[in-house]
């Protein structure tokens, strides 16, 4: 080991005898029971020569007395980013106490399932798990990456999408529905005993309003409009005694996959040129 002799050094206020490495102390304690004083220091006791400014010396280390790794991140340990924005990795550093630099490994979760990147086109909580080992010693950390949920247009989300009908009537079809084609319309069976119909918007969309163009003379008086996500059932609108032909009708926003309406006690022979439902596309 090539340590130069001690000098002597002024620690609060009193003149003390330190060993020194060129023009620096050496912080000789900074383990309790490794080479106090270095009275004992032996040649495998290796110097790793890393500064430490707080203390203005030298800190000491063996191979007898590893701490675990340090990882640190340049800034915060956490981020939010928008849908599709640009995300750039963190600035990670890993080392030992004792001086030397390390290379972190790292692992990626998206809501605890591992995945390759940080996609910010796919919404979710991100966790980019850091692992630091030295000498068996192992430390790790974790920063967390929000990436929101985007929207597309707002607009017909329905439009030209896959209708399902309980019954047709020969002059109408169910893609008449959706189709933006006022001519064409959906007529239910006159057998029909419960008339009903379902939209699939072949997708997750954040949806607040339907509108419905009926038949000239004929309402639809008794009705209830059905949200629907995977397996989950929510009523958006109930409505009796309907007088109106065409209608609009607005609610709180709610994620869906499919839309449909049912009628109360209303038999055979409903009648609708439309059926819009208008949201946005949840995108990720």
């Amino acid at each position: 080991m090539d340590f130069i002799a001690k000098k002597q050094v002024i620690i609060n206020g009193k003149s003390k005898s330190k060993l020194f490495y060129e023009d620096r102390l050496i912080w000789s304690k900074l383990y309790g029971e490794f080479s106090k004083d270095f009275k004992n220091l032996e040649e495998e006791e290796e110097f790793f020569g890393n500064y430490d400014s707080q203390k203005g010396c030298l800190l000491v280390s063996n191979k007898f007395n590893i701490l675990a790794p340090i990882i640190e991140f340049e800034g915060e340990n956490h981020a939010k980013v928008e849908y599709g924005e640009n995300f750039e990795m963190p600035r990670v550093r890993a080392y030992s106490i004792s001086g030397g630099v390390l290379e972190p490994s790292l692992e990626i979760y998206r809501d605890g399932a591992k995945v390759d990147k940080v996609d910010t086109k796919i919404a979710g909580k991100y966790e980019l798990r850091y692992n630091a080992e030295i000498e068996g010693k192992i430390s790790q950390t974790s920063y967390v990456v929000e990436v929101k949920k985007g929207y597309g247009e707002y607009k017909n989300v329905a439009l030209k999408k896959k209708v399902t009908v309980s019954s047709n009537y020969y002059k109408g079809t169910p893609e008449g529905l959706v189709d933006r084609d006022y001519n064409q319309r959906w007529t239910s069976a006159g057998d029909d005993q419960r008339p009903e119909l379902l939209i699939d918007l072949d997708g997750k969309y954040l949806i607040d309003k339907i509108f419905i163009k009926g038949f000239s003379n004929f309402p639809i008086k008794n009705y209830d409009i059905w949200g629907i996500l995977g397996d989950k059932k929510i009523n958006l609108v109930s409505t009796t005694n309907n007088t109106s032909i065409d209608f609009a009708k607005e609610f709180v926003p709610t994620v869906v996959d499919s839309v449909q309406m049912t009628f109360k006690g209303d038999k055979g022979y409903m009648r609708i040129f439309e059926f819009e439902v208008y949201g946005k596309e949840i995108l990720g």
